[in-house]
């Protein structure tokens, strides 16, 4: 019996399709980061942009706006597009609960119950 660990020689084109496999596989991650940044950063950016026209439409209708109007509204744009996010990222956790509620639910029906359905499957089919 041989205790010894086989040694592997990596020259040549071995390690250099190695090489190139591990930079693949980074960038992949890098990507798959800056994909997870864009899709939390956009529907805070798209709702902080929302709030912020409509806020400042409605302060406009009064005539020209001040300082300190033009500081209210940045303000309540940026807490009112924090608060769309928080109400998209709660309805989309609640989405993925339910789901995975449902399919647990599914994946512990009574076996009797599908034993029945089987066999009037069968009697329908025949």
């Amino acid at each position: 019996m041989r205790n010894k660990a086989a040694i592997h020689s990596n020259t040549g084109i071995a390690s250099f399709v190695r090489g190139v496999r591990e930079f693949a596989e980074a960038s992949l991650v890098a990507l798959a980061f800056a994909f997870a940044i864009f899709l939390i950063g956009l529907p805070l950016a798209l709702s902080v942009r929302i709030v912020h026209e409509s806020l400042s439409w409605l302060a406009g209708l009064g005539g020209e706006m001040g300082p300190v109007a033009e500081a209210l509204v940045m303000i309540a744009s940026v807490v009112g597009g924090m608060m769309l996010t928080a109400v998209f990222a709660i309805a989309l956790v609640g989405f993925f609960r339910w789901r995975s509620a449902l399919r647990r639910e599914s994946r512990t029906s009574d076996p009797a119950t599908e034993r029945v359905l089987v066999r009037e499957l069968r009697t329908a089919e025949s």
